[in-house]
């Protein structure tokens, strides 16, 4: 092949990725905002709602707002706000370009390193369209995800011109582009692990040399850099105390059953949902399976590592990069996420790609095949893609995608009630609540959002009722005393009505609402409450 044809083969490459990626995803900018974080991160956060400015800039830097530290992205989410307002369709456009970036800087870093074009450009691709990515995409709020890869793949190259020609600003830059990663989401963590992976493989900086610890020593400040990063990300989201939360051994099953789900997923992404719920338990034959699979990939992988050393590189890099969400120090009431995967399953991609036979190396007939059978599946990814890209169009749409997926999801029926109430269809919300409630008996807040909706449809004893319950769970909680003191005073149970008040003034100190609302009961009823102790001392 000459070299113009080769360049002419190289451009037409970005054109396909580009299309590939556009077509599937396109309507991704059609979508609303939904209501699970994009109010937290966008549209109810003042600072962000205020574009850029010296104190958003400040605020970015010096907030650990939402659990993380990552100012790029509080950043990102400040410059659309300051590009189109409040508009949906902007905030989508840049991540679907953000995403389109990722494409092409992964498919330039693995076209550099293993300078093969075709299995580049098809590892590109796979990344490009799998719908397991689409939650990333499709949701505003994990702007992190997609920015956090954009300097993952950015530090990758620049890693690739360090290796190829060693100097100082190479290095420096490759750092940058590292810390720059860990600004928009700590999840970035383990790239210093994989720079060592791929010094082996496809890089072959381990061929040759005496000793290895030239390589591990420049990975130090790296690795500084990462634990730097996961200390503080351990600080806030308050993780290191709320351990406990989960026994060891359950956190190790999910890691297991977790790591064969995903893998599932990527060959049948079926069943995609937004919640996942950890079930608390897992059957054995679950752990068994996963253990198994977990095995058996690993020696088969490290086996055949000699000849195919892109199996233990791809293998490895999925096991890695899935450590810091794996579930092992996770909390949280879901088992696993599909936006976790948007980094981890370019491992499993390279396994495949270059597992394929070579093109060189197959008959007309073969190639023709084989070419076939790549088109089919990539169509198909896109096709199922669309469809995801659908789900996500609103808060309706993706939380009634939720329940369809998963009718046993408690989370999934009270997220959707709270969007239909607050649209007005409150008779709809308080089905959904119920069924949650009916799935999770102690589940408080969706015991609240039933109160609340029966309250609001004027179904008073029944709020009553679902308040109370709420409180027997819960007693510190202000705001189910707050609405049942309320109520109570409505029927003129005024002694009721000021313990509540009372104790919802105590826990809540600045709702002076309702202490002055308490304390004009008490002044009021003076008379005739003489042996009521005063609440509010």
């Amino acid at each position: 092949m000459t070299k113009e044809r080769y360049r002419q083969l190289f451009y037409l490459i970005l054109l396909a990725l580009l299309l590939i990626t556009y077509f599937p995803l396109r309507e991704v900018t059609e979508n609303d905002f939904v209501n699970y974080d994009d109010y937290r991160y966008v549209l109810e956060n003042k600072t962000v709602r205020d574009g850029m400015s010296r104190n958003g800039v400040i605020w970015a830097f010096s907030n650990l707002e939402a659990g993380f530290w990552h100012p790029l992205t509080w950043l990102s989410h400040m410059l659309d706000v300051e590009l189109y307002g409040l508009n949906p369709a902007g905030h989508h456009l840049t991540s679907l370009l953000l995403h389109i970036g990722n494409c092409f800087l992964l498919f330039l870093f693995l076209f550099r390193t293993t300078r093969s074009l075709w299995r580049s450009g098809l590892a590109a691709a796979l990344f490009a369209v799998h719908p397991l990515h689409v939650e990333s995409i499709a949701w505003v709020s994990q702007r992190k995800d997609l920015l956090s890869a954009f300097f993952w793949n950015l530090a990758l190259l620049a890693y690739a011109s360090y290796a190829a020609d060693p100097s100082k600003r190479r290095y420096i830059l490759t750092l940058l582009f590292f810390f720059m990663g860990l600004m928009a989401k700590p999840m970035v963590v383990t790239l210093p692990l994989i720079l060592l992976l791929f010094d082996y493989w496809p890089l072959g900086r381990m061929k040759g040399i005496p000793s290895l610890k030239p390589l591990f020593l420049e990975k130090v400040p790296f690795l500084a850099l990462s634990l730097i990063l996961t200390l503080i990300t351990f600080h806030a989201e308050g993780a290191i105390g709320a351990l406990p939360e989960l026994p060891v051994d359950l956190r190790v099953y999910n890691a297991i059953v977790s790591y064969a789900t995903y893998a599932v997923k990527m060959i049948f992404p079926a069943g995609l949902s937004v919640i996942y719920l950890h079930p608390g338990s897992f059957p054995f034959w679950k752990i068994a399976a996963g253990s198994a699979f977990i095995l058996s990939v690993s020696y088969f992988a490290f086996h055949q590592s000699r000849g195919r050393p892109y199996l233990p590189v791809g293998w490895l890099w999925y096991l890695i990069t899935l450590l810091p969400v794996i579930g092992l120090i996770q909390i949280g009431s879901h088992a696993y996420a599909d936006r976790y995967t948007y980094v981890s399953l370019t491992g499993l991609f390279l396994m495949i790609v270059w597992g394929l036979p070579a093109i060189s190396s197959l008959t007309k007939k073969s190639r023709l095949s084989l070419g076939l059978l790549i088109s089919a599946a990539l169509i198909s990814l896109g096709w199922v893609t669309a469809n995801q890209v659908g789900y996500w169009k609103n808060s309706i749409t993706l939380f009634g995608r939720a329940v369809q997926s998963d009718p046993q999801n408690f989370l999934a029926h009270d997220n959707l009630g709270f969007t239909l109430a607050q649209r007005g269809r409150f008779e709809e919300a308080a089905e959904h609540y119920k069924t949650a409630i009916h799935l999770n008996p102690a589940y408080p807040d969706g015991l609240f959002h039933l109160a609340n909706t029966l309250e609001i449809l004027g179904r008073r004893e029944e709020a009553i009722f679902y308040y109370r319950r709420v409180l027997d769970l819960n007693p510190g909680l202000a705001r189910p005393h707050r609405h049942l003191g309320k109520l109570l005073l409505q029927k003129g149970l005024i002694e009721g009505a000021l313990v509540h008040l009372g104790a919802a003034a105590r826990i809540d100190p600045s709702d002076n609402q309702t202490r002055e609302l308490a304390e004009s009961l008490l002044r009021r009823n003076e008379g005739c409450l003489l042996d009521f102790p005063t609440q509010l001392r």
